[in-house]
């Protein structure tokens, strides 16, 4: 069992390690919050033409007024995009925190995370990946060439972000023990975010095939992220324009890529919304 050579072992009583931290006061996080500019607004109306099968030269007052439920002029949708790109990027900032508390409470880990558990993480982080691109209706070559990525650094990628998941769950472990953190099953739909039919069935097989233990485990671990996230002292970066040109370049990348790969494929099922409502 290889563990880093410069932290010890963690404890392991049957199939669970047991982990201890440097400290358990409150961590302090920085979150980045984007900055709203007018080429974020230019390809979100770029998308909403696209839904309605025109260009964004077509947008003109006249077709709007016809076509978009209380809007009046080109003018008007570009406030709203931007409104509503405001309230999503607050969004983001709200449901990046856990991530970040979690991986300063990573660094606090005195034990190492065994090879063993970090490759049952790998597991799961390559089955999510091929998941999102069957989502796509990408294959891991096509996602090879238009992100320019090599299938050896795509792999360190795996590595890395088990090597993550592995050493927060590890803290967050740590951090539910010292503060006897518990639940009972009625709180697993909420802490998993279930709803309650999936959930109740989810715990009568966990209970059938001796895994409810794990799935406590997973409850009180979101519980202990929650918990650390409160308690976390927060500042905040606000995205430089130097930034969020960067940002953009690769969006308008990937937009290049999806725009070609269409035209060299047969037509598709119309695709989803983009989520913008003019209100």
């Amino acid at each position: 069992m290889a563990i880093d050579i410069q932290k010890p072992a963690p404890l392991a009583l049957g199939d669970r390690y047991y982990y201890t931290l440097t400290s358990y006061e409150p961590v302090s996080i920085e979150v980045e919050v984007p900055l709203v500019t007018d080429a974020d607004v230019d390809m979100a109306v770029r998308s909403i033409a696209a839904e309605r099968g025109v260009t964004p030269e077509q947008m003109t007052d006249e077709w709007i007024k016809a076509n978009l439920d209380g809007a009046e002029s080109l003018a008007q949708v570009r406030d709203a995009v931007r409104s509503q790109l405001a309230q999503m990027n607050q969004q983001l900032v709200d449901s990046s925190k856990p991530a970040k508390a979690a991986e300063e409470l990573a660094k606090r880990l005195v034990q190492a995370v065994p090879a063993d558990e970090v490759a049952r993480y790998r597991e799961g982080v390559r089955q999510q990946f091929e998941m999102e691109l069957a989502e796509e209706g990408l294959t891991r070559e096509t996602f090879l060439s238009s992100s320019g990525a090599s299938p050896a650094s795509l792999e360190h990628m795996f590595d890395q972000e088990a090597k993550t998941a592995a050493e927060q769950s590890a803290a967050l472990d740590a951090y539910a023990q010292e503060k006897k953190l518990s639940i009972d099953d009625t709180e697993i739909p909420g802490l998993l975010r279930l709803p309650p039919k999936d959930a109740a069935q989810l715990i009568d097989d966990a209970r059938a095939h001796g895994q409810i233990e794990q799935l406590r485990q997973a409850a009180v671990r979101n519980k202990a992220a929650q918990v650390v996230t409160a308690e976390a002292s927060c500042s905040y970066h606000h995205e430089t324009a130097e930034e969020a040109k960067a940002r953009i370049a690769q969006y308008e990348a990937l937009e290049q890529f999806a725009a070609a790969r269409q035209d060299a494929e047969p037509p598709a099922e119309p695709a989803a919304e983009s989520g913008f409502k003019l209100v």
